[in-house]
């Protein structure tokens, strides 16, 4: 799980993202989770939201339950 969560961060500091309207608060000490429609953008929001606003590494975690190496982990 460490090597995916560091492989992810890394693909989102390379990703080009276009800006989105929306705005999400931001609250220290608190989890942010977007909820809604599939292939709504929410998860290009977020990555918007990590490099607008220059969030280090310690600062977010990103993990994407669709994702198939995810899905194959073994749980317990």
């Amino acid at each position: 799980m460490r090597e995916y969560l560091l492989d992810k961060k890394e693909e989102i500091k390379e990703l080009e993202v276009k800006e989105r309207l929306i705005e999400f608060p931001i609250l220290k000490n608190f989890i942010i989770s977007v909820i809604g429609p599939r292939r709504a953008g929410k998860t290009y929001s977020i990555f918007n939201l990590i490099k607008t606003k220059n969030l280090r590494d310690e600062d977010f975690l990103f993990i994407n339950f669709e994702d198939e190496y995810v899905k194959a982990m073994e749980r317990g």
